[in-house]
């Protein structure tokens, strides 16, 4: 018996690292396809300009002429792009919709206004018209769902998968009962993230006689030079010396739990996120969110946090000095003590056992079954395309069953 026709599949990146957020969901794709039992055998190659993995099936390629001419490229049945930062291999999504099927997840893109690198951001948002020619986009939140439409992709081709939780607590999270409140802040920094605005806020809580501390977690790395000099200066200040620490970027999960774990809050000033992971890891380690009203930050905290003003320093100072005062109360009067929210005020303890279950919904395996049911739906075949789809209409008629 003439044994199936590989099914092929393609994934496309241009920078695929160990701890980088697509480097992540790329992971969680490809671990999804390995998990089936399939009615055909699965060939998977994952084109990238650079990586820090050790993989056969990673192919590095710099040339489209190269990859035009790569056999997998011509033969694969899917193509799943990566997208949030220009790279040379989107531009061939065109191609691959015209020979089989292609798929798109779209992280968004930091406006040129508040990034870090603002000639990239341009070459993004030039390359952006790409997802036009997708046959399906996924994206992570409603926030970039709704960035797509107003683009003019057509609704019924996106698709929101919510991306799971990378940093989970390893055992039931105990805060601390003495002490000042611990603040943490997780994030770039770089114009969009807020970090200036936080240091600024917190210098007017701290002149009110209000104490706490602060530990930003941020890689020196990626760091804007003129943000990175300005949160050093400010850290310098009579009213913050002593009271904010800054840890260069943790790669290692378990370090970056821990700092979850000690912290009461997040406070996260960002005036531009596609989704913000850092909320939801905040909640499932029982921490409290306070934030910008920007982007996609209403959609992801749920009316669980406490959102700010976009930009309004003052009001972001007001929030964070009153969630200091009740922490210090709760401490005080036990878990019964309230805690005010977007939601109005909530006992302390029902607030962390909401917000913990709440993020707990956003699993790797949910995210994997969704990743999936867009497969078989790009897979599924459609009149006009001939054999190639005719084969996978066999392959999905067979059954493809969940190991």
């Amino acid at each position: 018996m003439k044994s199936p026709t590989p099914l092929r599949i393609a994934f496309y990146v241009g920078y695929y690292a160990s701890g980088d957020g697509i480097g992540r969901v790329l992971e969680r794709q490809i671990a999804a396809l390995e998990k089936l039992d399939w009615a055909a055998p699965v060939e998977i190659r994952i084109f990238c300009e650079e990586t820090d993995f050790s993989d056969p099936r990673i192919h590095r390629q710099h040339k489209l002429k190269r990859l035009l001419a790569d056999p997998f490229f011509k033969q694969a049945d899917l193509h799943v792009y990566a997208f949030g930062w220009h790279y040379k291999m989107f531009d061939t999504v065109r191609i691959a919709s015209r020979r089989s099927r292609s798929f798109v997840f779209f992280h968004g893109i930091t406006p040129e206004a508040w990034s870090p690198h603002p000639k990239g951001s341009r070459k993004s948002f030039e390359q952006k018209r790409n997802l036009l020619f997708a046959d399906r986009v996924g994206v992570a939140s409603p926030f970039a769902r709704d960035d797509l439409l107003a683009f003019g992709v057509s609704p019924e081709r996106v698709t929101i998968l919510p991306l799971p939780l990378f940093v989970r607590p390893a055992h039931a999270p105990v805060k601390q009962t003495g002490g000042p409140v611990e603040l943490l802040h997780v994030a770039r920094l770089s114009p969009n993230k807020g970090a200036v605005d936080l240091l600024k806020a917190l210098d007017a809580v701290s002149r009110r006689g209000t104490s706490f501390h602060l530990t930003i977690v941020s890689g020196v790395n990626g760091a804007t030079p003129s943000v990175l000099e300005e949160v050093r200066h400010l850290m310098k200040e009579p009213s913050l010396a002593g009271r904010v620490d800054h840890v260069d970027h943790i790669d290692d999960d378990k370090l970056l739990s821990a700092f979850y774990e000690k912290a009461d809050a997040i406070v996260l000033p960002s005036y531009h996120d596609a989704y913000c992971l850092p909320v939801l890891e905040a909640f499932a380690h029982g921490c409290h969110v306070i934030a910008y009203d920007s982007t996609n930050l209403p959609h992801v905290t749920n009316g669980f946090g406490t959102l700010v003003s976009t930009g309004n320093v003052e009001g972001l100072s007001q929030a964070v000095d009153r969630f200091v005062r009740e922490m210090e109360k709760a401490r005080r009067d036990g878990d019964d003590a309230r805690i005010t929210t977007d939601s109005g005020p909530v006992p302390l303890a029902a607030h962390r056992q909401r917000i913990e279950a709440y993020a707990n919904g956003f699993s790797e395996a949910v995210f994997e079954d969704q990743f999936l049911d867009e497969v078989r739906t790009l897979l599924a075949a459609r009149p006009g395309q001939g054999r190639l789809l005719a084969r996978m209409k066999r392959l999905l008629e067979s059954g493809w069953k969940k190991a």
